[in-house]
């Protein structure tokens, strides 16, 4: 996607950046393995990134760096990744808005993902549709007819426009009768991960946000928000009270999920690939790091290279279904 009509760094200044990156890293980490993530700490994908970083390393015969290239949500990575050839030792965790959702979420974006080579699926977490601690709402359905109380226009945070926020964020509209008026519950948005949009939530400028529950637990342990509904399939253990999608009467919203995976970059061999895969998913089998991501409110995934594949169609089937029948309104 070209970012220049909106402000935002283009696809050359990214790549330069990029390389600039690569040239100043240390020396000793270009003979180790390197872990790109795209997002600043605290959000699904760098969590990952820490957890499957050691057994990753170790099974890769060295030691596994995570680096950050933060930027237009993911896409400053994206571009760094398919600027670079495969060789084995650079990796990419990107996350499916990355890869999917912000495809049709952003009509306008044209980086072509295909050059990235799969590796495995990492994990995965149900979304939460958090309130800030002044909502007095406790489900879907009390949410909903408090928004329809409140005077428009409304402010809801969202990490970026067209990502897997924003549009969880319409579909729930859409779902529960605001189809008349998205346009007056605006958003605001960073291309910067969760964490500027979720502070925005925090301080109450934004009263509501779909946000990963790795990334919005703390905030909601210590009383600063709330969950009124998850997607995905169960409850989360982490909270046990806040009812799914589906058993709140939206089973739309339950496969809207999000989750991350291990990528190469283009070109990398076949044998390296699947080195890479073997090391990955004698990591995630690892115990102590399924119990960490479980209390961070992930579930491990692993698998293989044609999985994650499969994976990728399936989700971009949904997000082509939903945007052929129109469920979200990207410019809401």
């Amino acid at each position: 996607m070209n970012f220049d009509t909106t402000g935002q760094p283009g696809r050359r200044a990214l790549l330069a950046a990029a390389g600039a990156l690569m040239a100043a890293a240390p020396a000793r980490a270009a003979a180790g393995i390197t872990l790109l993530s795209g997002f600043r700490p605290g959000g699904l994908t760098d969590i990952a990134a820490q957890a499957i970083a050691p057994g990753f390393g170790r099974g890769m015969g060295g030691t596994a760096t995570v680096a950050h290239r933060p930027g237009s949500n993911g896409d400053a990575a994206l571009l760094a990744a398919l600027g670079q050839r495969g060789d084995g030792r650079n990796f990419l965790l990107a996350h499916n808005a990355q890869m999917v959702v912000q495809a049709y979420g952003q009509p306008n974006r044209t980086i072509d993902t295909q050059p990235l080579m799969p590796v495995g699926a990492v994990a995965e977490a149900p979304l939460l549709l958090v309130a800030h601690r002044d909502v007095p709402a406790g489900n879907a359905t009390e949410l909903a007819a408090w928004l329809r109380r409140q005077p428009l226009p409304l402010l809801y945070a969202a990490s970026s426009p067209g990502g897997l926020g924003h549009c969880a964020f319409q579909l729930w509209l859409r779902h529960t009768g605001h189809v008349a008026a998205p346009r007056e519950i605006h958003m605001r948005t960073y291309n910067d991960g969760a964490g500027p949009a979720l502070a925005e939530l925090l301080r109450g400028e934004a009263k509501l946000g779909f946000f990963s529950a790795p990334a919005v637990l703390p905030a909601i342990a210590s009383g600063q928000a709330h969950a009124v509904l998850a997607t995905g399939g169960q409850r989360l253990a982490a909270l046990p009270d806040v009812a799914t999608a589906a058993e709140q009467g939206l089973p739309e919203l339950t496969p809207v999920t999000a989750w991350t995976a291990l990528f190469a970059m283009p070109r990398t061999p076949a044998a390296a690939i699947a080195r890479a895969n073997a090391a990955l998913v004698a990591t995630l089998a690892e115990p102590g790091l399924r119990q960490s991501l479980a209390a961070r409110g992930a579930t491990v995934l692993g698998g293989s290279a044609a999985a994650l594949k499969q994976r990728l169609g399936a989700e971009e089937a949904r997000w082509v279904a939903l945007s052929e029948a129109q469920e979200f309104d990207v410019d809401g």
